[in-house]
């Protein structure tokens, strides 16, 4: 098969990138610099420039299926200009593929966007599937309607539409876990506020593996990306500590400090979404790391 990766210089784009080459598919890619960079040896670049409406058409030449991974990202200070960043790396990006698309005679099979958890609604208590219909009225969760509206135009053009609802991705190489693992070296794995708030987390890997095979098996539809078991922050804190071998010095951080600190972007940290992956579940995807502690021994050995 050929695959069409925006965002594929990313952490997620960059993994399923080199899982898909190993794997015999063929891989395109969109940049907006001007160089096409050698961690991506094997696939081939092209380059574009939503803003502008630049696009080059020979990225689409007999693609079987377009990943949409692009996005700016969300640990940023959310001024007014970067709050519209957020929101049209997401959205201008699909509408200019959409826009090349119309046109072409032997269109891809198949659109999967990445989305986000962040449109189910903050709850302490509810527990989320793919059929929860009531979305947040934040603005992440705004950002993640807009971003699947998006993605649902495509079909119009008769394409399947698959959308990967991802929660916090756990990696070595960057994400939650590299931002966290320096202050938990040093005892300031604090919760965030009262550390109840629900955080539905993915390996790396087993994200990757679920991007594979929604390519391969055509997947369609709302699909939770996240592992079975969600924690609370303050039961990923001391996971982490104990990992890490380190006591935790500072229990909590209060939550009118983190608004300080972090202006409207606390909202983020505190946001609480329990998520369950009941398609993935039925359409039998293998986690291969189902439960924290796995994942952990796995990115953070001791």
């Amino acid at each position: 098969m050929k695959i069409l990766i925006t965002g594929a210089t990313g952490l997620v784009g960059t993994a399923l990138t080199n899982r898909l080459l190993e794997s015999g598919h063929n891989v395109n890619y969109l940049t907006t610099g001007d160089k096409f960079p050698s961690s991506m040896k094997g696939a081939h670049g092209f380059h574009w420039n939503p803003e502008k409406e630049v696009f080059d058409d020979a990225a689409l030449e007999n693609v079987d299926s377009i990943v949409h991974l692009a996005g700016a990202n969300l640990n940023h200070r959310w001024t007014s200009a970067y709050k519209k960043k957020i929101i049209e790396s997401r959205v201008l990006t699909a509408n200019l593929i959409y826009q090349r698309l119309q046109s072409l005679v032997d269109k891809p099979k198949q659109f999967i966007t990445a989305s986000g958890v962040a449109i189910y609604r903050d709850s302490l208590t509810d527990i989320y599937t793919e059929k929860s219909n009531e979305t947040d009225p934040s603005f992440l969760g705004h950002v993640v309607q807009k971003w699947e509206s998006a993605a649902d135009r495509f079909a119009q053009l008769g394409i399947s539409v698959c959308k990967l609802r991802t929660g916090p991705v756990l990696a070595k190489e960057a994400g939650m876990l590299k931002e966290l693992e320096t202050p938990v070296k040093f005892g300031l794995g604090a919760a965030l506020g009262d550390g109840k708030q629900w955080q539905s987390w993915i390996h790396i890997n087993d994200l990757v593996s679920m991007y594979q095979q929604a390519i391969e098996k055509n997947w369609s539809g709302i699909y939770n990306a996240t592992a079975p078991i969600a924690v609370t922050n303050e039961a990923l804190m001391q996971a982490l500590a104990k990992q890490a071998g380190k006591p935790i010095i500072i229990k909590k951080i209060p939550k009118f400090l983190l608004k300080i600190i972090f202006g409207e972007m606390h909202q983020m940290l505190l946001s609480s979404q329990h998520v369950r992956p009941e398609k993935p579940n039925e359409k039998d995807f293998h986690f291969s790391f189902p439960t924290l502690e796995k994942a952990l021994g796995d990115l953070m050995p001791k």
